[in-house]
């Protein structure tokens, strides 16, 4: 019988099940990540700024509404 050598494979390239098993790995640089940080709370601060607006909008419609 024929020994079988065994060879090195590359687990991404084996079973897909187990290649999902591995980390992910964030290629962004450090600078990258700390401004996409940045635009994410600026955009979260615009969203506030907006959906406060749009309370007040409803409630000045709604005020109104009942003087008629």
């Amino acid at each position: 019988m024929k020994e079988r050598k065994e060879e090195k494979i590359d687990p991404n390239l084996d079973i897909p099940s187990e290649a999902n098993r591995q980390k992910h790995i964030n290629f962004l640089d450090d600078e990258e990540y700390i401004e996409q940080e940045q635009n994410r709370k600026e955009n979260d601060d615009f969203s506030r700024e907006r959906q406060k607006q749009w309370k007040e909008g409803i409630a000045q419609g709604k005020e109104a509404r009942d003087k008629e």
